[in-house]
């Protein structure tokens, strides 16, 4: 490609605009609005505080085994960020830019700065045509440098961004507490109340057009990719009854899917997209695998996730508590050495944000049950802000935690609606000089419920 067909980035756009600006995105000009004249150029700013809340994949029962937590913001210009880790590792980072822009299953390369001196050359792969997935496993001290940054700068096919760090170092300790937390069976897979919005509203965003690219509409299902790449000799579209239900209702994106060698030009990134728009595809949450020189634990794209966990378990002697009335595929190669608890964790993770699967593992013939899809339970001990988050994103409640601190539960919750669990859990602090008091409010406009949680200072 030559110079004079690079495309240039857009500060502002309208939603019904949006693939016909890419078109003639290299000639367009873009002009910065004074407001921005207080921070660095092109800088995007959190449009709120940093939120911190467990994967989609619930771990109680595993023992030993604990999913990453992820840390995200959506930013001023509708871009969606999302760390993934725990333990003072970051392990994946994930960018939703809300537009179809990308080709799915097409791998990117881009340089990561933080600050200065931190510069890395990472890989990020299209898990939709609108969602980028880093891998951040490789990266030296990654975890350390987004803690004392300030901004973070990514470079995409001379897509030049910059996001702002504020507020992201005061989260790590609750970072840090949702994954310790873990041992508390607070159950039931999480579901982000903006893919749930997205779900039931049934609109989708339409293929970006590529020039001299044909490009089949993205699959609906992680089943239909896999039916794909098996069709890949004999082309023909899927049909309905050939689909497999997704494992989880909630979670409606596709994960990647192979694409054939194909020349293709840089991609076009409109650097802001409407906070309104409907519709929008859900952030997926990946862990990619690292590589390993003779490995123990192994499963192969599309095999069926409980198939590899069964023949994994008998391996090591553990029995699987299985939660889903379906388990859905992996999505991608793994080849690990380690314990059977750490490649657990690993495939789970990197799996939940597709299928939605949850499984429980119990060691010594643990008998297997189906836990109760409507009660909401915590263990003592657990941080209140990470067990109401998960209880609040399962219910589709949006939860505002005004600087109430970090408590922890000191009994047991067990309750069958989420009003009577919150009122249980706020019980606990009664008596306390400084403890957290809720409210649940809806808006009578749109109906959506949110629960405030401030901290009473008696006296």
């Amino acid at each position: 490609m030559s110079d004079s067909e690079t495309f240039m980035l857009f500060k502002t756009r309208r939603p019904f605009l949006s693939h016909s600006l890419l078109a003639f995105s290299a000639m367009a000009m873009i002009h910065v609005p004074a407001a921005h004249a207080q921070v660095r150029a092109g800088m995007f700013q959190p449009g709120s505080s940093w939120n911190v809340g467990a994967t989609q994949l619930s771990t109680a029962g595993m023992k030993g085994v604990r999913a990453p937590c992820v840390l995200s913001n959506e930013y001023d210009n509708g871009y969606v960020v999302r760390f993934s880790g725990g333990n003072k590792n970051m392990l994946a980072l994930a960018i939703d830019f809300r537009q179809d822009v990308f080709m799915q299953g097409r791998k990117y390369n881009a340089m990561l700065s933080i600050g200065d001196s931190y510069v890395k050359q990472v890989s990020a792969t299209a898990f939709t045509a609108s969602t980028l997935i880093f891998n951040l496993r490789p990266l030296d001290d990654f975890y350390s440098a987004v803690q004392r940054g300030k901004s973070m700068e990514l470079s995409i096919d001379s897509n030049d961004m910059v996001f702002s760090l504020a507020g992201i170092a005061q989260t790590f300790p609750d970072l840090e507490s949702c994954y310790a937390g873990q041992d508390a069976p607070v159950v039931a897979p999480m579901v982000d109340p903006q893919t749930r919005s997205a779900a039931r509203s049934g609109q989708h965003m339409r293929p970006v057009k590529v020039p001299g690219v044909e490009t089949a509409a993205l699959p609906q299902s992680f089943d239909a990719i896999v039916q794909g790449a098996d069709m890949q000799q004999s082309p023909a579209p899927l049909q309905q009854a050939d689909m497999a239900e997704p494992v989880s209702a909630s979670m409606n994106v596709a994960p990647p899917a192979p694409v054939a060698a194909q020349e293709i030009r840089p991609v076009s990134i409109p650097q802001r997209v409407s906070r309104t728009e409907e519709g929008m595809t859900a952030m997926p949450v990946s862990v990619p695998v690292p590589a390993a020189s003779s490995a123990q634990w192994q499963a192969r794209s599309g095999e069926d996730i409980r198939t590899v966990l069964s023949r994994w378990a008998d391996t090591a002697g553990y029995d699987i508590d299985w939660q889903a009335a379906q388990s859905g595929k992996v999505v991608q190669d793994v080849s690990l050495n380690g314990s059977f608890e750490e490649a657990v964790a690993q495939l789970m993770a990197e799996n939940a944000a597709v299928t939605g699967v949850a499984a429980h593992v119990e060691k010594d013939g643990a008998t297997k049950t189906l836990s109760g899809g409507s009660s909401f339970s915590a263990q003592a001990g657990a941080n209140a802000r990470t067990v109401l988050s998960q209880w609040a994103s399962r219910e589709g409640v949006e939860l505002v935690w005004n600087n109430a601190g970090n408590v922890a539960l000191k009994k047991p919750v067990s309750a069958g609606s989420f009003e009577g669990a919150v009122e249980d859990l706020l019980d606990q602090y009664s008596d306390d000089s400084q403890r957290p008091v809720g409210s649940l409010n809806r808006d009578p406009d749109s109906g959506r419920r949110t629960l405030t949680i401030d901290m009473d200072r008696a006296g």
